[in-house]
């Protein structure tokens, strides 16, 4: 390995894999940043920085926290422009990827034919569109009581509209590895039997009736963005799509938000923590 040879060479190649020698014999103690190498170079000295404040879980400037122009730039973006849900939620969690990718737009390079499995934006808009494509279909029609399960009917629907789904994300090419996908594939189509099954006793456990899905604010031409104003006196714009809304048997109007990522990142979300952690805002705002 690369750290191996720092350690083992006998003559370091360049000035600066002598000084990570020097750094590599000293160790990682309290006396590292202080290190007469670093003195004379900035970039091991910055290196040095980025690994401990991410060993330390330190809130710096390679953990996340913008200083100077980078924040004056986020904050104007939070205040000026019509936000997502999503988009506020990255702000919370680090603002230097809001910063990239919000603000001054980076993208990430993806080189499809290195892809080995479906990834996981692909996948979540995946079933997304799938539950969207149902659910409004099934609302043109009679919807079942909520106390009953969901009808044979609807079931197979379901399972036509994730198979097609399936075949044009194959055509499209973002499926990764056949061997892979397979595997996948059978786990999606398991997935959508296993919502079926848990939406009957959601439906019936709150006494339930979808009415919407995918409601959109916002977003439409001369409609306007929920402004939420903040103790400070700014205001915050934000526009989106509520991926579901019931309504209870009391009046109550329940709205859903599907994630596909596991439910790790929300096992903080209760009654008294509505925003977990503090950055859950996609409920709370719909």
């Amino acid at each position: 390995s690369f750290a191996s040879r720092m350690r083992q060479t006998a003559f370091p190649a360049t000035p600066q894999e002598y000084r990570l020698r020097r750094l590599a014999a000293a160790g990682t103690g309290a006396a590292l940043p202080s290190h007469a190498a670093l003195a004379v170079d900035p970039v091991m000295r910055r290196g040095v920085e980025l690994l401990r404040q991410r060993r330390d879980g330190v809130f710096g400037r390679f953990t996340g926290r913008l200083t100077g122009r980078a924040a004056a730039l986020v904050a104007a973006a939070v205040e000026q422009r019509v936000m997502t849900a999503t988009a506020l939620e990255a702000w919370l969690s680090c603002p230097h990827a809001f910063l990239l990718q919000q603000v001054l737009r980076v993208e990430p390079v993806d080189n499809p034919e290195e892809l080995l499995k479906i990834g996981a934006v692909d996948q979540g808009s995946l079933v997304h569109d799938v539950l969207e494509r149902w659910l409004c279909e099934l609302l043109e029609g009679d919807l079942p009581a909520a106390a009953d399960a969901w009808p044979p009917m609807a079931r197979t629907r379901l399972r036509e509209i994730a198979e097609q789904a399936c075949r044009d994300a194959e055509a499209r090419g973002i499926t990764g590895h056949p061997l892979l996908w397979r595997r996948d594939r059978r786990r999606l189509l398991s997935d959508f039997e296993q919502f079926l099954a848990r939406d009957d006793q959601r439906r019936a456990g709150l006494e339930l009736t979808p009415i919407r899905s995918e409601l959109a604010f916002g977003l439409a031409r001369g409609s306007d963005p929920l402004r939420i104003d903040l103790d400070d006196g700014r205001r915050v714009c934000v526009r989106g799509r509520i991926d579901r809304v019931d309504r209870a048997g009391d009046g109550t109007l329940v709205v859903a938000d599907y994630k596909t990522g596991g439910s790790y990142r929300y096992r903080d979300l209760t009654a008294d923590t509505p925003l977990g952690d503090g950055t859950k805002l996609a409920l709370p705002i719909y």
